[in-house]
C-alpha cells in the first residue's frame, strides 16, 4: 500500500486494476473521459483498453468478454446511458458469466452535458444494484465491491459519481501493482438456454431478480458505507436526522460542522422564538403598541419610499415603454385617442334613432266644375304619395 493525491477518475480507473479488471471500454465525455486515459497509462499487459464509436458498441463489447468470464469496465457520462440503453435492459435479464461494472458519470447542474439525469432512477427502473461513492476514497473502494457484487451474483452493477466526486482530488491509500488482483477468464460456453432471451427465459429470470433483490436490500443495507453517524456532543435522543448519500453527504458534513460553530447549540437545544402576547390579536381599534414587539435583533427596517423625482423618472420610462409597444403591436396596446373613438362610436350605437321628418300638410285641392267636394283625378296620385287620401 501507498499513498497517492488522485483525482477521482484516477482512483476509479486505479480500482479497477486493483481489482483485476480485464477489458476496459467506453465513449468519452465529460466528466468520466481520465478514467480511459488513466486505464491506459497504469493498465498492465494484460489489459485491453478501447474507445468506441458508442455507448451501445461499448456496452456491447464488455458484455461479450463477460459472457466468458472476463472482469469488464464499461465508462460513459449520463446522457450515454440513454444510447446504451437497449442492451443494458436486455443483459439485467441475461446477467453476466464474470464480472461486469458499468461506470456512469452524473452531471447535477449540469456543468457539461446536455440534460440533468440521475442514474439511480435507471438502476431502479433495470433492477441493477448502484453504488453511490460520497468522495475520492470511497469510488477507489467502491468499485472493488461493484466487481466483487457482479461476479457472484453475474449481474451487472452500476457505480454512479458525479462530476465533484469524478474532478475532486483526495490523498489515498492504494494498493502497489504487485498487490493487484489477477482475473483469468474461464472461456465462452454455447448455452442457448441462458445466453438466448426468449419469453420463457424473460419470466423466470424476472422472478428470480425480485427475489434477489428482496434479499440484497437487507444486505446492502449493512454495507459499511451505509452507516449512522452522531456527533460525539449529540443527546441521548437526537431530534434531527438528514438521510443522504453520495456528494450529498459531503455538502451535509460542511453545512453542519458550519452551522455549529456559527450557532453553537449545546445539548441538542433549539433557538427559543418569541412568545406570542397575552392579549391575543390586535382588537379593532387597538393601538399599534399593544403589538408583541419581537426582540431589538429581529426587527426589520420600514421599507424606504421612493424620492419624488425617482417615482416621476419610472413613470416617465413606464411611458416610453408603453409608447414603444404601441408601435411594436398596435392591436394589443391601442392608443387613447383610438379608445376614445371607439368610445363615442359606442355611445353613438346606442342612442336612439331620429324618426322621420313629419309631413307637410298640403294646401286643400281646388274644386274643379262637375264635381262638387272632389278631387281631380289627376290629383289623387299626388295626394296617396302625401298620405293625405
Amino acid at each position: 500500500m501507498h499513498r497517492e493525491f488522485l483525482m477521482g477518475n484516477e482512483a476509479i480507473a486505479l480500482g479497477a486494476l486493483a481489482a483485476g479488471v480485464n477489458v476496459v471500454a467506453g465513449y468519452p465525455g465529460t466528466p468520466s473521459t481520465e478514467i480511459i486515459e488513466t486505464v491506459r497509462k497504469r493498465r498492465g499487459d494484460d489489459v485491453y483498453v478501447e474507445w468506441s464509436v458508442n455507448e451501445k458498441a461499448a456496452l456491447e463489447v464488455c458484455a461479450g468478454a463477460a459472457y466468458a468470464g472476463a472482469r469488464t469496465l464499461v465508462t460513459m457520462k449520463c446522457v450515454g446511458l440513454n444510447v446504451a440503453a437497449d442492451p443494458l435492459m436486455s443483459l439485467a435479464y441475461i446477467g453476466v458469466k464474470g464480472a461486469m461494472v458499468i461506470v456512469v458519470a452524473d452531471d447535477p447542474g449540469p456543468i457539461s452535458s446536455q440534460t440533468e439525469q440521475d442514474t439511480r432512477t435507471f438502476a431502479q427502473l433495470a433492477k441493477i444494484p448502484c453504488f453511490d461513492p460520497s468522495g475520492v476514497a470511497d469510488a477507489y473502494q467502491m468499485v472493488q465491491d461493484a466487481f466483487a457484487l457482479s461476479e457472484e451474483l453475474h449481474t451487472p452493477v452500476f457505480l454512479r459519481p458525479t462530476t465533484r466526486v469524478d474532478h475532486g482530488y483526495e490523498a489515498i491509500d492504494v494498493a502497489d501493482e504487485s498487490e493487484w488482483e489477477k482475473s483469468l477468464p474461464a472461456g465462452f460456453e454455447k448455452d442457448p438456454a441462458r445466453w438466448v432471451i426468449f419469453p420463457k427465459l424473460s419470466v423466470r429470470a424476472h422472478a428470480e431478480i425480485e427475489a434477489r433483490n428482496a434479499s440484497l436490500s437487507g444486505r446492502l443495507s449493512a454495507y459499511p458505507q451505509n452507516r449512522l453517524e452522531r456527533e460525539s456532543d449529540a443527546c441521548a435522543a437526537p431530534r434531527l436526522g438528514v438521510a443522504t448519500g453520495g456528494i450529498n453527504y459531503a455538502y451535509v458534513r460542511e453545512s453542519a460542522s458550519a452551522d455549529r460553530d456559527a450557532v453553537p447549540l449545546p445539548g441538542g437545544a433549539r433557538p427559543r422564538l418569541p412568545r406570542r402576547p397575552r392579549r391575543g390579536p390586535l382588537r379593532r381599534g387597538a393601538r399599534p403598541r399593544d403589538r408583541a414587539r419581537p426582540p431589538s435583533g429581529l426587527r426589520q427596517a420600514p421599507p424606504a419610499r421612493a424620492h419624488p423625482r425617482q417615482a416621476l423618472r419610472r413613470r416617465q420610462a413606464l411611458g416610453r415603454e408603453l409608447r414603444r409597444l404601441r408601435r411594436r403591436s398596435p392591436r394589443v396596446l391601442p392608443r387613447p385617442r383610438r379608445r376614445a373613438r371607439a368610445r363615442r362610436t359606442r355611445r353613438r350605437a346606442r342612442a336612439p334613432r331620429a324618426t322621420s321628418r313629419p309631413l307637410r300638410r298640403l294646401p286643400a285641392p281646388r274644386e274643379l266644375p262637375g264635381r262638387q267636394g272632389g278631387h281631380a283625378p289627376r290629383e289623387d296620385h299626388l295626394l296617396r304619395r302625401h298620405r293625405l287620401l
